[in-house]
C-alpha cells in the first residue's frame, strides 16, 4: 500500500476516488462470478465469487503493470482493502442469509 499511502498523504480525494473506484472494480467482478456459479449453490457461488475476484485483480495487476507502470500502483494499493475485507463481508452475508432463513415468523 505504500504508493496509496502517499497518494493519501499527498491528496486525500484522489486517494478516495481510487479507493472507490477499487470497490467498484471488486463489485463488478464479485457480481458477475456470483451470476455465473449461482446454479451451484450460495455458498459455492461465493467462494467462487471471492477466489475470481481476487485472481483476476491480480491478473490484471500483472499485465496492466507492466503497461501503466507507476501510475497504476497508488489503485493497487488502493484495491488492497476490499481484497482483503471481502472474505469477512462474504462470511457475514451467508451467516446473516442463513439466519434470516432459518428464522420462524
Amino acid at each position: 500500500m505504500g504508493p496509496f499511502g502517499e497518494t493519501w498523504q499527498n491528496d486525500q480525494a484522489y486517494a478516495l476516488e481510487l479507493l472507490a473506484i477499487s470497490v467498484a472494480i471488486c463489485m463488478l467482478f464479485f457480481t458477475i462470478a456470483f451470476g455465473l456459479y449461482r446454479r451451484q449453490g450460495q455458498a459455492a457461488s461465493m467462494i467462487a465469487a471471492v477466489t475470481a475476484v481476487n485472481r483476476n485483480v491480480l491478473l490484471t495487476y500483472t499485465v496492466a503493470g507492466v503497461a501503466l507502470g507507476p501510475v497504476f500502483l497508488p489503485l493497487i494499493g488502493a484495491i488492497q482493502l476490499p481484497i482483503y475485507l471481502q472474505p469477512l463481508l462474504v462470511r457475514w452475508a451467508i451467516r446473516h442469509a442463513h439466519r434470516a432463513d432459518t428464522q420462524v415468523p
